[in-house]
């Protein structure tokens, strides 16, 4: 964030907690990129230390938000069980349009209705940028 939006979110008590959740974020941000770098340089001492600094800061977030760790692991498993779902999904739609190449269009106008451009450009076997492929292998 640039020095001017957080003087000003400091300055507006409506934004001041917004400004509190950006610190704290950062600061778990920079411990995990640290403990990452630690690790990777073979210092586990360092490692451990600033994944315990990123842990705290972590929990002082869920703390200051109320927000429950079991809801967070349910919240969790969903989003893996919905993952697995659109990935199988994917792969059924895969399937139909080879073997009813007229469903890719029908498909893709429908991508583009949805506002998902780029499903719809793979549909269409269009070109894509590095973006939209990194997230198409994601699937």
């Amino acid at each position: 964030m640039t020095p001017g939006v957080v003087d000003a979110m400091q300055s507006s008590p409506q934004l001041r907690a917004l400004a509190l959740v950006d610190r704290m974020a950062s600061i778990a941000d920079d411990a995990r990129t640290g403990r990452i770098g630690a690790y990777a340089a073979g210092n586990a001492w360092l490692g451990a230390r600033l994944g315990d600094s990123e842990l705290r800061a972590l929990e002082a977030m869920a703390d200051r938000f109320k927000i429950d760790h079991d809801a967070l692991a349910d919240d969790h498993r969903r989003a893996l069980e919905t993952a697995r779902q659109a990935a199988g999904l994917a792969r059924a739609v895969d399937r139909a349009v080879e073997q009813h190449p007229e469903l890719a269009e029908i498909l893709a106008a429908a991508a583009d209705a949805e506002g998902i451009p780029e499903i719809a450009a793979m549909l269409r076997n269009e070109p894509t940028t590095d973006h939209e492929t990194s997230t198409r292998e994601i699937a």
